[in-house]
């Protein structure tokens, strides 16, 4: 019964994506971007790709910089996440730190070739 649901749920979502007209999404009023604004001032253009630009003789980060700061975000947001689920395998905190650990720096390393 409950794979019925998820079934249900997940063919829901996969026509309302192909259904839906491409629309540009305003991301600014994002959580994740707005803290990360409040700690980094950023350009409000992309100066090539460049991840910090001169503006006004203030170095600032460009939205590309704010786009790899969210990634990592939410990168360590899915590894926190998965904590509970390495507990349920084994009861070794050094288990737990270090699976997570490598699983961060894995996706790092996945986004930065990304970006090469």
């Amino acid at each position: 019964m409950d794979a019925c649901i998820m079934n249900v749920l997940l063919f829901t979502s996969i026509f309302e994506l192909f259904s839906s007209e491409d629309e540009d999404n305003d991301l600014s009023d994002n959580f994740i971007v707005k803290t990360c604004q409040k700690f980094i001032p950023v350009t409000d253009y992309y100066d090539g790709d460049r991840f910090l630009t001169v503006q006004e003789g203030v170095w600032k980060a460009t939205p590309l910089l704010l786009t790899i700061a969210v990634i990592e975000l939410s990168d360590i947001a899915f590894a926190v996440d998965s904590i509970p689920a390495v507990f349920g395998v084994t009861r070794d905190p050094f288990i737990v730190f270090t699976s997570n650990l490598f699983a961060i720096s894995d996706k790092s390393v996945g986004n930065e070739l990304l970006v090469l």
